[in-house]
């Protein structure tokens, strides 16, 4: 039987060759410790012999890892207004139990923009990382360095509750402005 803090509900076993797969009756919670024991004589081979058991809770036993949105650092810190850009990837850490759709959007959409409104990850893709890529805009204003947000939005998940309601930290990036440079090479050509 399958043990944590309380005994699970008697699991699914199934067999494929030399292969045996445990499925729970219940759903383990993140970050929780169980182990895994078997009593002699619980699995026999097709000659009737008695696999030995698993008799103690160090020889079987596993932590159930935390979902989590895994972020990548971003190429650079700056976009820039001639439409220079900057990528990062997302993926999450382990297998949801249904979709995951997370929102992806700038805080200023007169200085960027995203190239994906959202990213969906299912149970067969959760570990392939997607990537998002943010671009600058020009604004045809002076207005200087803009500081504004590539926003990771909050997940939903109508089939995973452990990966709804995540929300990872947004990468704070800046749209580098064109005229001020403009403005400071006119300068310097005129002596200033």
């Amino acid at each position: 039987h399958v043990t944590g803090v309380q005994t699970c509900a008697l699991p699914i076993l199934t067999f494929n060759g030399m292969t045996v797969t445990i499925n729970p009756a219940t759903e383990f919670e993140p970050g929780r410790s169980y182990y895994v024991m078997l009593p002699y004589g619980a699995i026999q081979d097709t000659a009737g012999n008695s696999f030995g058991g698993i008799v103690n809770r160090k020889s079987l036993n596993f932590t159930v890892v935390t979902p989590a949105i895994v972020v990548s650092a971003p190429s650079a810190t700056s976009t820039t207004e001639a439409g220079g850009t900057v990528t990062f990837t997302v993926k999450l850490n382990s297998q949801p139990a249904g979709n995951v759709t997370i929102p992806i959007s700038s805080s200023n959409t007169a200085e960027a923009k995203v190239s994906a409104s959202s990213l969906t990850f299912t149970p067969s893709n959760w570990d392939t990382a997607q990537t998002v890529t943010v671009t600058g805009l020009d604004d045809s204003i002076d207005d200087g360095d803009i500081a504004y947000l590539a926003v990771i939005g909050t997940a939903t998940s109508a089939g995973d509750r452990w990966y709804n309601g995540l929300n990872p930290a947004d990468i704070s990036l800046k749209n580098t402005d064109d005229r001020s440079e403009e403005h400071t090479s006119e300068l310097q050509s005129r002596g200033l």
